[in-house]
């Protein structure tokens, strides 16, 4: 039976513990990261201890599931022969939520839902089981050719970028101004970083060159043998100059044989998806699911 808990029913410790012994365990469900990215987030836990974060909002009167900032992808988390059952989740979700839109974690594809309609996305992720050898002779021939233009170029790396720095550098930028963030999503954005700071698996890397300007910066988070790539930017010099190829290929290079993983976190974009994949990242499915029990005259409308 699965029971539905409200925020101040869920034992955070046993659920950390629960998230760290379940097959490919993500750093966007810890509890933590909830509190920060969803805060009042409620969950259905299943008898045999399956569960499913429900991060919702309230807009209009209406209460509402949805995808935080920067957390690409949630669903249940389950142990043994329950892992990927995700259809009896939706089928339980309390009926106050009458829209929901949210990304589950790569799971069977589930069978017809009434009231469900499910969509492929794409994740990119590099396994780093190899020397960085190995891993570069992996990489396109057009990436070598952007590597060695960024060396040539004089570019360096800033191990020690601080993360106000970055946060500058990226919120803003002219590419902030046209994603046209929220004030909830500039908040989401501060906190996790700061998170992920004082819990010391942050790394803020950036990118200059012979001027000491900043080019490129990056933010990757490090949990249980996986690098999360959540957010990278190169000012307009610093894609002429290649600093992206140059950030992510020293991060690759100092992470080799000690993560297992560099989830790039996307990319449905054909570009982007470009770029990731020429460093040898290949392709892993997860699922948007979309739900709308809106009344009829506003069932059009987004919450």
């Amino acid at each position: 039976m699965i029971r539905h808990l409200r925020h101040e029913a869920i034992d955070k410790q046993e659920w950390d513990r629960h998230l760290s012994s379940c097959p490919g365990p993500t750093w966007y469900a810890r509890s933590a990261v909830l509190d920060v990215a969803s805060p009042g987030w409620e969950a259905l836990v299943d008898e045999d201890g399956s569960r499913m974060p429900l991060t919702w909002s309230r807009r209009f009167g209406v209460d509402y599931l949805r995808q935080p900032f920067l957390l690409q992808q949630l669903g249940v988390f389950a142990t043994g022969t329950a892992q990927g059952h995700v259809v009896p989740f939706l089928e339980a979700l309390p009926r106050r939520f009458r829209y929901a839109d949210i990304y589950l974690r790569p799971a069977k594809q589930p069978k017809p839902t009434k009231g469900f309609v499910f969509s492929e996305h794409t994740d990119l992720c590099l396994r780093l089981d190899k020397d960085i050898p190995d891993l570069r002779a992996a990489y396109s021939s057009n990436h070598r050719r952007n590597l060695r233009r960024a060396h040539e170029a004089g570019l360096r790396l800033d191990e020690q970028l601080d993360p106000g720095r970055f946060l500058e550098f990226v919120l803003g930028s002219s590419q902030a101004a046209r994603w046209k963030l929220s004030d909830e999503q500039r908040r989401v954005f501060r906190g996790l970083l700061a998170l992920s700071v004082a819990e010391g698996n942050a790394r803020v890397l950036g990118v200059r060159n012979g001027r000491d300007a900043l080019l490129a910066a990056g933010w990757f988070v490090q949990w249980q043998g996986r690098s999360y790539f959540l957010k990278g930017l190169a000012a307009p010099e610093g894609r002429e100059e290649r600093a992206m190829f140059l950030l992510l290929d020293q991060h690759i290079s100092d992470i080799a044989g000690r993560a297992g993983v560099l989830d790039l976190a996307g990319s449905d974009d054909p570009a982007l998806a470009r770029f990731y994949a020429g460093f040898g990242a290949g392709r892993h499915v997860y699922l948007r699911a979309l739900m709308n029990r809106l009344p009829a005259p506003v069932r059009w409308m987004k919450p």
